[in-house]
This record gives C-alpha cells, structure tokens and sequence, in this order.
C-alpha cells in the first residue's frame, strides 16, 4: 500500500490520548484565531461502501467544533463535554482524500458554548454541523 500524502503546509501532528489516538492520525493547525483540524481517509476510516464512514466525519466535527469553542473562549487545554452535536452528511468523503474543519464560535452564555462547522474535501463540503458544550471554570 502506498505511504498516505503529507498533512498540508501548516497542520502539525495532533497528538490526542485514548479514543482519539485510534481514529487518527489526525493534524491541527491554528491561524487567525481559528483552530483547524483535519486527516487524510484512510482505508481504517470507510464503510462498506467505500466512503467515509459517518462515525469518523461526526468524530472529527465533535473535536472541531470543542476546540474552536476552547479557542475562542480562552480557556486552552481544557476539556469541554459535548452537550449536542447535530450534522449533516452534504457528499462522500473518498480513500485519500484530505478533510479539514472551519469552525466558529456563535456565543457563548453562562457557562454554554455555541458552534457551528463544516469540514471540507477537494470537492467541497463533506459535512457540516453545530454543537453546545459545557465550558468549565
């Protein structure tokens, strides 16, 4: 099998513990005030069908999303629980392609953090989705 194409320019090596750590290799970049994350799908990451399998695409906006809404509310490396997370599948996610987020913060009130997101492919958009989470003093 042929070695995958390198992360874009940019995207470093998102080094993630437990559950994380078996759906990846997954990459992260910040600009702008904009946390990034994405991967290259790989065979582990289709269905039957041979696309992305829909439990990599909503894993991958779950971490998206909290980390933009961490970002954002400057709470850094804190962990913040998924309230809901709501997605939409637009188009399949193919073997080799590359997938990253573009996320951003709606609002966050009392302690809740509101997001919304996209991630995209080579064709467009994949996916997009919002979530609320729990934003810990």
């Amino acid at each position: 099998m042929p070695e995958p194409a390198p992360a874009p320019p940019g995207f470093a090596a998102y080094d993630l513990p437990d559950f994380m750590a078996l759906v990846g290799p997954l990459y992260r970049r910040v600009a702008d005030g904009r946390f990034q994350v994405g991967f290259r799908i790989a065979q582990r990451h289709c269905n039957p069908g041979g696309i992305c399998h829909g439990g990599m695409i909503m894993t991958v906006m779950d971490v998206a999303l909290g980390e933009q809404v961490l970002l954002a509310a400057g709470r850094g490396a804190a962990f913040t629980p998924t309230v809901t997370l709501s997605t939409e599948f637009l188009a399949p996610g193919r073997l080799g392609d590359w997938i990253e987020s573009e996320a951003v913060l709606t609002h966050v009130d009392g302690g809740i953090g509101f997001a919304q997101a996209r991630l995209c492919g080579p064709q467009g958009p994949v996916a997009q989705g919002r979530a609320v989470f729990r934003v810990r003093d």
